[in-house]
């Protein structure tokens, strides 16, 4: 177990959110709910296109 996990484990305000970084330097969060209903993983959300073909997301990772 990580010592972040066991931190937010010992915390009572712990609240895991997946974090994305747009490409324009902005940041999305989602619920692990909201990437359940994508039917992904956080990590996987990276993928997200714009209409167009770009990449939506650089990077996505859990926030604990």
């Amino acid at each position: 177990m990580t010592l972040a996990l066991l931190g937010c484990l010992l915390t009572a305000g712990c609240h895991k959110t997946c974090h994305c970084y747009d490409y324009d330097g902005s940041h999305k969060y989602y619920s692990p709910e909201e990437v359940e209903a994508e039917g992904t993983t956080c990590a996987n959300m990276a993928y997200t296109f714009y209409s167009d073909g770009r990449n939506f997301y650089t990077l996505c990772e859990w926030d604990y």
